[in-house]
């Protein structure tokens, strides 16, 4: 009877990050944690304070155990002959963590901003210290990385390690631990490629054209969705965010899931002409890969709200609307995978799917840290050619 309150606990957590992981915090209610564990949704209440305290948990405990791994790592020193570094036995390690927990793990990728108060300080608490040992041990193989980019790098391999595990079924476990550890290495132990002092020049343009209303409801839908989540954003929101009252939204776009799908089709349009200017001017394989990277980075570095809406709010588009965008999505991914087949003769064709499923979440995720550094862009295209062809 005493371990039935611990077991439910950690049942509802292991549930919770899960159904975050697929659908996003704000589209899961506390009926589907409870339906999800077999109880009724106010009977969450006798073991979590509310949904927030649920989120709380999944993100508090994964981090506590990366903290604890990489505590155990620094611990221990190398005897003499010793095949592997420090930073080999922290990437492995944390690696194994991952694939012990991914949903965890994209729960905290995805939704790690929404903690807020206490909880918030204590994560940030956790991660300073995950951050030092990282800098500490990655030092050791890099001395002359910039603190700036250490977190870049973390985040990274983080964001891919988190995206391939959610692709399982399509490499065995065992092979999935080795192609993570040899692209999170490779991709640690580059040199630096991106400037990390001063500030950027961007020249200013002589004209732009003026923004439609349209245009302008959507800025603003997807500034709030960033923030809330789609299901955390009423129309009259985003009617009062463009200026404009809630009922007019209704002469640009027919519904909510119109601007949702809006932005994937913006989205999707400008990845898809990226892959065909990049193509079209491509030397080699490795041009063509190096030109495919440059523009998506360039892309997401420059449309972030749109990026961000579009990666975390699937769930909420029309059905009769996915089979089209998906398969967009699989179109593109299908011209990547053929270019890194051509580079990696090395990896079977699921092998070489699941490395460029990695990239873009890779990318995605990067871009909406806070910019410490002059131009992230050169260092996350190094970063994902490292992955690659690691």
């Amino acid at each position: 009877m005493v371990s039935r309150p611990i077991d439910r606990k950690d049942a509802i957590a292991h549930a919770a990050a899960k159904l975050f992981a697929e659908r996003g915090f704000a589209a899961v209610g506390m009926d589907d944690l409870g339906a999800a564990v077999g109880i009724t949704g106010p009977a969450i209440y006798r073991h979590f304070a509310g949904k927030d305290a649920v989120l709380e948990s999944v993100v508090l405990d994964l981090l506590d155990e990366f903290v604890r791994q990489a505590d155990a790592v620094e611990a221990v020193t190398p005897g003499a002959g010793a095949r592997d570094s420090a930073l080999d036995r922290l990437v492995t390690t944390s690696v194994a963590v991952a694939l012990s927990h991914p949903s965890q793990v994209a729960t905290y990728v995805r939704e790690r901003g929404r903690l807020t108060g206490a909880a918030a300080g204590q994560a940030a608490v956790q991660e300073r210290h995950l951050r030092a040992i990282w800098e500490r041990l990655l030092r050791l193989d890099v001395p002359s990385l910039p603190s700036e980019l250490v977190t870049v790098r973390q985040q990274a391999v983080l964001a891919a390690t988190g995206a391939m595990t959610a692709q399982r079924g399509r490499v065995t476990r065992p092979r999935l631990g080795q192609l993570l550890v040899d692209g999170s290495l490779r991709m640690m132990r580059m040199p630096p490629a991106a400037p990390t002092t001063g500030l950027a020049q961007v020249a200013e343009p002589e004209w732009l054209p003026q923004v439609s209303r349209r245009e302008t409801i959507l800025n603003a839908a997807l500034t709030l969705f960033r923030a809330k989540g789609y299901h955390g954003v009423g129309m009259d929101e985003i009617g009062e965010a463009a200026g404009i009252s809630g009922p007019a939204i209704y002469r640009h776009y027919v519904s909510k899931a119109d601007i949702l799908l809006d932005a994937y089709d913006r989205v999707g349009s400008r990845v898809a002409v990226g892959v065909e200017v990049a193509l079209e001017g491509a030397s080699s394989p490795l041009d063509a890969l190096r030109r495919l990277i440059s523009s998506y980075v360039t892309i997401a570095s420059d449309n972030v709200n749109l990026i961000m809406a579009t990666r975390e709010e699937g769930a909420a588009l029309p059905k009769a609307e996915r089979p089209r965008l998906l398969r967009q999505q699989r179109d593109i991914a299908e011209r990547w995978a053929r270019i890194v087949a051509e580079l990696r003769p090395d990896l079977s064709e699921s092998e070489v799917r699941s490395h460029v499923g990695c990239v873009f979440p890779m990318v995605n995720h990067v871009v909406q840290l806070p910019a410490r550094v002059l131009d992230r862009g050169p260092e996350l295209e190094a970063l994902a050619e490292a992955f690659l062809l690691a």
